[in-house]
């Protein structure tokens, strides 16, 4: 388990760490962080919890809704490495209501069915006026093995996501779109990675296999636990610099192959 200055977390030992398109996302959710005040937060479908110890670092006392036996595993060794508190619920009709200032939801609601009610269902959680911060894969037309790999239920157009969270009773306070240009760049290698794997397990497309996928996405990293000696070389790093800088000149733009959302619940 090793703690990078500019990646944060990775566990190689557990084939865990942060791939390139997380680490945009990241870089964007620790910039929109600056200047709110540290609170009660709750993060659904948490993966490895990395981003967690980034969060308690910085003052949040943290929680999780979190299903996936890897997952859970792997944030509690996380959680007993670096001794964080950290309160996990696996049942949501166990999450207090009105209890939390942030709620976080990073690559998640494409994987649920009914998007609109699960978005409700976390509005509950919050108080009034709490902030829901959430990412999704954008443009159904970027499509790809990916997203069947993963178990995704659609992609997202701006419009409809953001009307999507004002009908769950969500006030929007800010919209990116973040990953250009080097997670587009680097989408369609996945998508034939992905494609490869589904092939030879022989995978079908259903419900039980797209459950299975959805608990796997999160903390699945073996392809990218081999690439990260060059993501940590001096290339690499200044690589991946460069790519933060490029995604904050395009965040106003639709050009990138991710949204990360800012909402107030009303």
């Amino acid at each position: 388990m090793e703690l990078h200055p500019a990646y944060g977390l990775s566990i190689p030992e557990k084939n865990w760490v942060p791939a390139p398109r997380y680490l945009l996302r990241r870089n964007r959710i620790l910039n929109l962080l600056h200047g709110i005040n540290p609170g009660a937060w709750l993060e659904i479908g948490c993966g490895a919890g990395a981003l967690l110890l980034d969060l308690s670092q910085k003052g949040f006392c943290c929680s999780i809704l979190e299903t996936s036996t890897h997952a859970l595993t792997l944030v509690d060794a996380v959680r007993e490495h670096y001794g964080f508190a950290l309160n996990i619920y696996t049942q949501p009709q166990n999450i207090p209501a009105d209890f939390f200032d942030c709620c976080g939801a990073f690559e998640v609601l494409e994987h649920i069915r009914d998007d609109t009610a699960a978005l409700r269902q976390w509005s509950q959680w919050l108080r009034k006026d709490g902030l829901l911060f959430l990412s999704v894969p954008a443009h159904m037309h970027r499509w790809n093995a990916t997203d069947t790999w993963a178990g995704h239920y659609r992609r997202y157009e701006k419009k409809q996501l953001l009307e999507t969270l004002t009908a769950a009773g969500f006030k929007i306070e800010r919209c990116e779109n973040y990953g250009f240009p080097l997670a587009n760049m680097l989408e369609p290698f996945r998508s034939r990675m992905h494609a490869a794997e589904m092939a030879r397990e022989d995978r079908e497309s259903n419900s039980q296999q797209r459950d299975q996928a959805s608990a796997q996405s999160g903390t699945n990293r073996k392809t990218d636990t081999r690439m990260y000696p060059l993501l940590q070389s001096l290339p690499g790093r200044l690589i991946m610099n460069m790519a933060f800088r490029m995604q904050s000149l395009f965040l106003d733009s639709d050009l990138g192959n991710g949204y990360l959302a800012v909402a107030r619940k009303k």
